[in-house]
């Protein structure tokens, strides 16, 4: 599900993406780690 967060992101900020990148990559890896 945060995932999907993330995407909203993307798509409210594309011009953010890049910096959110970072941000992005954490949540990610913490994912997996829930699941």
């Amino acid at each position: 599900m945060r995932a999907v967060s993330n995407r909203d992101v993307r798509e409210h900020c594309p011009s953010e993406a890049s910096s959110d990148q970072g941000t992005l990559a954490s949540r990610l890896a913490v994912l997996p780690g829930t699941s």
